[in-house]
């Protein structure tokens, strides 16, 4: 019954409404029976703001995050409190406070989920504002309230630590699916290509970020488990990925140029753009499998839309014939050779998830 009820609750979603709830809940129920309501409720408002900066990352990662984010949760209460009552200093450095909360949100994901947290505090301390020792008691109450929702954090990371690898794998698949679709979409002839290219660059940053992150977690496993059949099949799983983004870098194509080329022979471009999708639809449908925990089966799409590929580079020689469809026939073989090795890459990345998906845990 337990394994069951883990099983459809085993998503990053509710596993972050769980975390959360408990850090938050607890505080203000246990407190309340002792007649404190106030300090609970102060200790649930520091897991809550503490709560948005624990994304998926590596445990140091993590553990350092989630501590800076208390941190400035808690001395940004503070330092509103404390310089209030004195206009002279006060205006000058609450700018201060809210540019640094504001800057620091240029470092990345993490950094800005504790900006925000530290914003949304400096906001709420003007409608509780303390005088006193009070002061002190609600900042260290809410630095308390993140500590105990880092306490949370980690029980539930202990508790399952190779679920949290594959939620992240599972992630990075995500990302590198979307990545894929992106390039398909600069097949389309009227696609906007500067703002493709922009949403490219955000994703390899993430994609990358990931990557460092799943090779630190790997090979500390490797050091401290050894060589497990789980630890092989994650770590083939990460190669595989960081193969698929690399090849997807080093090979471009001047999509312009081709249509242009091809503009009497759109279906040429139209079916390997179809193959490009695919590339990208597979890759979400295997990332939906290991999120979901459900039994992924393999199609034949991929290969279909290739050998589809195929025919059309056949028939776009056998019409213009091989002397002048020689240049043609290069550029769509280079094209499909680089869908060739993806395929290539993609599969041996299906077997690694398919192994890390036991029996047992499979929904259905």
């Amino acid at each position: 019954m337990i394994r069951k009820v883990l099983k459809y609750t085993d998503t990053t979603n509710i596993t972050n409404a769980f975390k959360i709830t408990i850090s938050a809940v607890l505080p203000v129920i246990f407190f309340y029976y002792l007649g404190h309501f106030e300090i609970g409720f102060t200790i649930a408002l520091g897991a809550f703001l503490t709560y948005p900066s624990d994304i998926p990352s590596s445990l140091k990662h993590k553990i350092n995050g989630v501590l800076v984010a208390a941190f400035i949760v808690a001395g940004a209460n503070l330092l509103i409190n404390l310089i209030y009552p004195y206009p002279i200093i006060f205006y000058p450095l609450f700018v201060l406070i809210v540019f640094f909360l504001s800057i620091i949100s240029v470092y990345g994901q993490r950094a800005t989920m504790v900006s925000f947290s530290g914003l949304l505090s400096v906001s709420l301390a003007f409608a509780h504002l303390n005088t006193g020792i009070a002061i002190l008691e609600h900042a260290g109450l809410m630095l308390a309230g993140g500590l105990f929702y880092l306490f949370v954090s980690l029980c539930f990371y202990f508790l399952n630590p190779y679920r949290y690898l594959e939620l992240q794998i599972a992630q990075c698949i995500k990302l590198t699916s979307k990545y894929l679709k992106l390039r398909a979409d600069l097949w389309n002839p009227n696609a906007p290509k500067d703002r493709i290219v922009q949403k490219q660059l955000l994703l390899q940053s993430e994609i990358n970020t990931i990557h460092q992150d799943l090779r630190e977690i790997i090979f500390r496993n490797y050091s401290s488990s050894g060589s497990s059949t789980q630890n092989r099949n994650l770590l083939v799983a990460l190669v595989s990925l960081i193969e698929i983004l690399e090849l997807a870098l080093s090979t471009s194509f001047d999509q312009s140029k081709l249509h242009e080329k091809f503009s009497n022979k759109s279906t040429v471009l139209s079916t390997y753009q179809n193959l490009a999708y695919s590339l990208g639809d597979t890759l979400k449908q295997l990332s939906q499998s290991l999120n979901k925990k459900t039994k992924y089966v393999v199609n034949d799409t991929l290969y279909d839309n290739l050998e589809t590929v195929e025919k059309g580079i056949l028939i776009y020689e056998e019409k213009l014939g091989k002397e002048a469809a020689s240049d043609g026939v290069l550029i769509l073989s280079n094209m499909k050779h680089y869908a060739e090795k993806q395929i290539e890459k993609i599969k041996v990345l299906e077997r690694a998830i398919t192994m890390t998906l036991k029996p047992q845990d499979i929904k259905g």
